[in-house]
Formats: C-alpha cells, structure tokens, sequence
C-alpha cells in the first residue's frame, strides 16, 4: 500500500498590519502620475506668487500693466513692514479689497489669517492693512470708467528684499 501524499502546508494567516500595508500600497498604485504633476504645478505657481516684489493686484486682464504698476507705486509708500525680520520674504499678507466708486476702500478683509500666529507675519498684515486705509494713499488712482472691474479685488503684499 502506498503512503498517502504528504500533505500542503498552508500558509499562515496575514496579519492586520499585512493586510493594512497592503491596502495602502495598492491604493498608492491606483494614484495618477496626473494628480502629482497637477499638485506640482500649483506648488510653481504659489512660489512665483509670492516671489515678485511689493504689493501686486490681481484686478484682472482688463486693466492694463500701467494701471496696475500704479496702484503697486500708490500703495509702496504706505506699506512700512521691516524688511530685515525673519523670513522677511515669506511675509506675504493677502487682502480682498471692496473699492468706492470715487477710488477709495470702503473695506479690506484679509485672507489669509491663519497666519497671524506668527508674530512677524501679524505685524505685516497689520502695515498692510494700515497701508490700505492710509488717507495719504488714497484715493487710488483708477480709470472710473472701469469701477466694474475693480470695485473687487485681491491684492498681495510681497516685501521687496533687495
């Protein structure tokens, strides 16, 4: 009589950590080489964001280079922030800016104000809002014909490190 075949060994069970690190390896797999390029992308474009100098409007491809080079030339003297503080250069506050038809700001709401824990940042946001309420830049120098285009808009403060 002949010896019955040996039997399989089964394998041993995974475990929860196995199985987890499984879950996440495929679920790495499935991402698109897409959603990092996209992701890239935005990271570029915050970067040239905050690298130009001083404050910059993004009021919209109406207006022209000149008027905007304006408003940044009005707003440049009013804006006091200390240039030599830590991280001078990341010092960036963002405000949405409500205009009056005859140039002035009728109110400027910051949009970025998780950033005031750093005491640095704070003291910019605060020039900054004081710059947009400073009497002596103000009004701003816009075509009234164009009051649509500008009564709202978003402007970025951006030391100018020389």
């Amino acid at each position: 009589m002949p010896a019955p075949p040996p039997e399989k060994p089964t394998p041993p069970a995974k475990k929860k950590e196995d199985m987890l690190t499984d879950a996440m390896l495929a679920n790495l797999a499935k991402r698109s080489p897409v959603d990092s390029q996209e992701k890239a992308q935005k990271q570029t474009a915050a970067a040239e964001q905050r690298a130009s100098d001083q404050p910059r409007a993004r009021l919209g491809p109406q207006l022209t280079t000149s008027e905007l080079d304006t408003i940044r030339e009005q707003l440049r003297p009013c804006w006091l922030v200390d240039v030599g503080a830590r991280d001078a250069q990341s010092l960036t506050p963002e405000f949405r800016v409500f205009m009056n038809p005859d140039g002035t700001i009728r109110d400027a709401t910051q949009l970025n104000p998780e950033r005031n824990s750093d005491p640095f940042f704070q003291a910019a946001a605060e020039a900054a809002r004081r710059a947009l309420h400073n009497p002596t830049c103000q009004p701003l120098k816009l075509p009234p014909e164009k009051y649509d285009l500008w009564k709202t808009f978003t402007i970025t403060f951006a030391p100018k490190i020389q």
